[in-house]
């Protein structure tokens, strides 16, 4: 009699496990769009971020917003992490060309197709990202929604940018450096909101309430376990859903 259905250990080990997009988290992601987002700022000036529509395995969806400068020429983080980007996805250069990007309308309570500038060579690209999580305060209270995107790799040679840039195969030591770096940063932003709050960590649990539409709205814990095993063991990573 021949097997009907084998048994799937990693998928087993994934039952009653969140599949939404959360942070303190390595996986494999797809790019669905790419979009250039220009905000007015305080200072009467304007700040600029590329903004990724992006979809896991399980088919669940979120916003990666890079923010990376402003119109009086300041420059932030989110300019090397979309340079890492480009490098791991084989991406040379970037457009700015008019399409339609995805975007979270709070209204609908969905994402919709808006027409914008967009980057179409990101479009369909899978990359591998270290999640951090996103906290803030509001009403006073200190609050997680979203993630922010730490880094990236390329999750078919699990090479870091800066590797691949070089020539150097991908190293374990250099990714657990990576996850552990992910980790305190968002030890570091859950800190600094519960001080702006002023509140002491830990004093109620409830205010840890996850409003955000693309997380499981489940408080999280600091669980710093090695790298997945895809990753340790150097093996490619699982392609996203078409």
């Amino acid at each position: 009699m021949s097997a009907f259905w084998n048994l799937d250990k990693a998928k087993a080990n994934k039952a009653g496990q969140s599949d939404f997009i959360q942070g303190n988290s390595q996986l494999t992601l797809k790019i669905i769009s790419a979009g250039w987002i220009v905000k007015p700022n305080n200072t009467g000036g304007q700040n600029y971020a590329l903004d990724l529509y992006v979809m896991n395995e399980s088919k669940s969806t979120a916003h990666l917003t890079l923010w990376y400068g402003n119109s009086a020429g300041e420059r932030w983080g989110g300019e090397n992490i979309v340079n890492a980007l480009m490098t791991v996805c084989n991406v040379p250069s970037l457009s700015q060309v008019q399409g339609n990007h995805w975007q979270y309308n709070f209204d609908e309570r969905k994402d919709l197709q808006v027409p914008m500038m967009i980057a179409p060579e990101l479009a369909n690209k899978a990359f591998g990202a270290f999640l951090a999580e996103n906290w803030y305060v509001k009403d006073g209270q200190p609050k997680q929604a979203g993630t922010n995107l730490f880094n990236v790799y390329d999750y078919q040679t699990n090479q870091l940018a800066w590797q691949k840039n070089a020539g150097q195969p991908s190293d374990q030591t250099a990714l657990t450096k990576v996850y552990e770096a992910m980790l305190k940063a968002s030890e570091k932003a859950k800190n600094k909101a519960y001080e702006q709050a002023g509140i002491a960590i830990g004093v109620d649990p409830s205010e840890m309430t996850n409003n955000s539409p693309f997380t499981s709205g489940e408080s999280t814990t600091y669980n710093r376990n090695p790298l997945p095993d895809d990753v340790m063991a150097g093996r490619e990573a699982p392609k996203v859903g078409a």
